[in-house]
């Protein structure tokens, strides 16, 4: 729920609702996919770099470009590194 805030408060009105939930769903989705036991801790960067490319890859996809998809890649990392810390335990 804090990624649609982060997107929400981005001041940009073009992002609908609808917009919002969807990208956040495939972005989930992305990240899931490459999360691994671990995946924050400093010696699985290379875990770190492939969830945080999937979450790139949704963003390009969806045609967030340059400052805004600079701030959104790590926005979500950050936010996914407190909320996913611990999985798949938590999950």
């Amino acid at each position: 729920m804090a990624i649609y805030y982060i997107i929400e408060n981005m001041g940009n009105e073009a992002f609908s609702n609808e917009f919002i939930a969807d990208l956040i769903r495939k972005v989930v989705t992305a990240m899931k996919r490459e999360f691994q036991i671990d995946w924050t801790n400093p010696h699985r960067a290379d875990v770190l770099a492939k969830v945080s490319n999937a979450v790139k890859m949704v963003l390009i996809r969806e045609k967030i470009k340059g400052e805004q998809l600079r701030f959104l890649t790590n926005a979500i990392i950050d936010q996914a590194k407190e909320k996913y810390r611990d999985w798949p335990i938590e999950a």
